[in-house]
């Protein structure tokens, strides 16, 4: 597990900013451009109370 961690904190110091963005197709860019509107719109938001409720079978 640590050799997994510095393998980790090591890649970073050889990070590029836009690097993972640049490495998208453009199909995966549309979806995470989609997405991010998709969060300001309060409309599409589920509690976390009705969530609890719509999956209850699964968490008892």
């Amino acid at each position: 597990m640590l050799e997994d961690i510095v393998m980790i904190l090591s890649g970073r110091k050889d990070y590029e900013e836009g690097s993972l963005w640049k490495g998208l197709s453009e199909e995966q860019k549309q979806e995470v451009l989609a997405s991010e509107s998709e969060i300001g719109d309060e409309s599409a938001w589920v509690s976390h109370k009705e969530m609890k409720r719509r999956n209850s079978r699964w968490l008892k």
